[in-house]
């Protein structure tokens, strides 16, 4: 086998030496950066920091992670459409729909002093949606946050990550495919969320805490009392540092909509701890009605109803 560095996956599968033995080298792929190896991750994944050769990914190598490059060309960087820093070709300000950025992230990115406000976006890219017009959140937390879901108290719930849903940017319900925004993790992991709370008794906006390494099936209603995530997340509050909650994440019940949450207690609790929940009617558990967790809410078996609520992704 050429090279030093043997995938684990083909070492489970048989590949040694011409003796019979395992190769005593360094083991692409067990986590441990070993021999010439510049990293190791343990996993397959191409579009992230580490290549599956266990080689730092960078601008030029042909492959986009598409957290830090818009395109990625390898030896044809510098065209008409990717320059040499693996970004577009263009002022994509989002100040109109020909120069629609990808996201708010993007556009904060690219333009860091630009305010909260309406921008052009082309979510989904090369998809056949035509580019929307939302309100970037520029301020919160560093900024960058793309609204990707409105709800009203009463409107009925949808999968969030995964379908549109009504027409976006006005008051009524609506939600883009959070599954179409930029990312790396198909399963939306590599994402930031958070809250943004109206008409409740804890003020009239507050915000959750900050979500991630949290599975985009929170936001699907489907399926009921199956755990979908076994990791559980990691949750802050503004200028605090991050903390792990581990559970297994369900959907209860046909009212538990969006949910980050396992039982009554703990991090992951509905009764005041730092998950969340998105609750139903308990009479048409799927329209919402209460908010529940987010550090805030659920105390007392006591749900908070709200007026409105807006998701925000990064």
């Amino acid at each position: 086998m050429e090279g030093d560095c043997v995938r684990l996956a083909d070492r489970d599968a048989g590949a040694f030496d011409a003796g019979g033995l395992p190769d005593a080298g360094p083991v692409c792929g067990n986590g441990v950066v070993e021999g010439d190896e510049a990293c190791d991750d343990a996993n397959t994944i191409e579009t992230d920091a580490c290549l599956s050769g266990c080689i730092v990914a960078q601008c030029g190598d042909g492959i986009v992670r598409v957290k830090t490059e818009d395109c990625d060309l390898g030896e044809a960087n510098g065209s008409d459409s990717c320059s040499l820093d693996c970004r577009r070709v263009g002022e994509f300000d989002g100040s109109s729909p020909e120069q629609a950025a990808w996201s708010c992230r993007h556009l904060k990115r690219d333009f860091p002093r630009l305010p909260t406000d309406g921008y052009w976006l082309d979510i989904d890219r090369e998809g056949a949606e035509l580019p929307v017009r939302v309100m970037c959140e520029m301020g919160l937390d560093g900024g960058g946050w793309t609204p990707m879901v409105h709800l009203n108290q009463g409107d009925t719930m949808w999968n969030a990550f995964g379908d549109r849903y009504g027409a976006p940017g006005g008051p009524e319900a609506w939600g883009l495919p959070i599954a179409d925004l930029v990312q790396d993790d198909p399963e939306g992991e590599d994402l930031e969320y958070v809250f943004a709370l109206r008409g409740t008794f804890a003020g009239q906006v507050v915000y959750s805490p900050f979500y991630s390494d949290l599975k985009g099936a929170a936001f699907d209603p489907l399926p009921v009392f199956e755990v979908f995530d076994e990791d559980g997340f990691v949750w802050r509050q503004t200028g605090e540092q991050p903390q792990l909650c581990i559970a297994e994440l369900w959907h209860r019940t046909e009212a538990w909509n969006w949910a980050a949450a396992r039982g009554k207690f703990g991090c992951d609790g509905w009764n005041g701890g730092a998950g969340f929940i998105i609750h139903g009617h308990p009479d048409q558990p799927e329209t919402a009605h209460s908010v529940w967790g987010m550090n805030l809410f659920g105390t007392g078996e006591i749900g908070a109803e709200f007026s409105s609520l807006s998701l925000f992704v990064r």
